[in-house]
């Protein structure tokens, strides 16, 4: 089991470490405004999600209900400590470039949405509010 557990987590490893690689991409498209980029990238990042989904059943149904903590405190693998340590700062990244990703597309979309309504004619007259915001 021990091996298994090494191989298996090696490879949740691979595909965590391609998540991110793909975040990244995601992130510099967007910043070099490439739409076809952004586009490709989000069959790719789906295709990375069902990668780390099938290595983590994979993993859960290696180890069962048990902790992975717990787990490797048990077996007392230095390799395997190793990888889970990796695998949780991987998840800590990807985790920062998703929100970094999610924010910086709904400022462009807020932005866009802004710049819509300042352009497209309203048949209501507009009026300001007391903060000096114009009321639709």
């Amino acid at each position: 089991m021990k091996n298994q557990l090494k191989e298996v987590m090696q490879k949740e490893l691979d595909a965590l470490e391609d998540l991110l690689k793909m975040l990244d991409e995601q992130h510099s498209a967007y910043i070099k405004k490439d739409l076809f980029a952004l586009e490709s990238i989000v069959k790719k990042i789906e295709n990375s999600n069902t990668n780390v989904a099938t290595m983590e059943v994979e993993r859960r149904e290696l180890i069962g209900n048990k902790s992975m903590k717990v787990l490797i405190k048990e077996i007392n693998d230095e390799e395997l400590n190793g990888n889970f340590i990796e695998i949780k700062n991987i998840l800590t990244k990807i985790g920062f470039q998703k929100d970094t990703n999610e924010l910086l597309i709904k400022q462009g979309l807020i932005f866009t949405n802004k710049m819509l309504n300042i352009f497209r004619p309203s048949k209501n007259a507009k009026t300001y509010n007391n903060y000096g915001k114009i009321q639709i």
